[in-house]
């Protein structure tokens, strides 16, 4: 019971050691995700402030239709220039909320994994709190057994003992038995007997 209670013990604190180099592992991998997703939440901040400037500044330009812009006088250069740079922050617009958009996904999807990554976490603290507890049951046994195996030998030695002390009594017993009966025998004592009939 004792061997059995040692190696349940040594197989719990290997499983122990086991999880908590997974719990490890798991919390490296949280705090490696919440970098890179502060990363992407700055990024994306920056991406979203960029928009909002090349909205504001198309929106500031779309003020100005192209009639209004001959009508005050433009210089048909001028007007080409603005016109170009109408098209190019449309685009530009365009191309910047497909990356935020990207962004955000990715955002969404680091955010996702994340969570996944800290639930792990939990599920792995819970294990390792779980194999703990059977760890501390597996010593109170082997505890519990070591106890019981050492209250037996001290009850085996304490009957030894009173069984040597009865051997040596009966030891002693017998020689003086004997030496009684050789005090009683026939050759010893001749003519002292009484007759065993009259």
């Amino acid at each position: 019971a004792l061997k059995q209670a040692d190696q349940a013990l040594n197989e719990q604190a290997r499983i122990t050691r086991a999880a908590d180099h997974a719990l490890a592992e798991t919390a490296e991998a949280v705090r490696t995700l919440e970098a890179t997703l502060a990363e992407a939440q700055a990024a994306h901040e920056t991406q979203r402030a960029a928009l909002a400037t090349t909205v504001r500044s198309a929106w500031l330009l779309s003020r100005r239709p192209p009639l209004q812009l001959a009508l005050e006088g433009e210089s048909p250069d001028g007007r080409g220039r603005i016109l170009t740079f109408q098209a190019f922050l449309a685009e530009h617009f365009g191309a910047a909320a497909a990356e935020l958009d990207a962004t955000a996904r990715a955002l969404e999807n680091q955010r996702a994994a994340l969570e996944a990554e800290r639930r792990e976490r939990v599920a792995r603290q819970t294990e390792a709190a779980a194999l703990e507890q059977q760890l501390a049951e597996a010593r109170s046994q082997r505890a519990r057994a070591l106890t019981a195996f050492r209250n037996r030998l001290a009850e085996k030695e304490a009957r030894r003992r009173v069984l040597s002390q009865d051997a040596k009594a009966l030891t002693a017993l017998l020689k003086r038995l004997e030496a009684e009966a050789v005090k009683r025998t026939f050759k010893a004592r001749p003519g002292t007997f009484p007759w065993p009939l009259e």
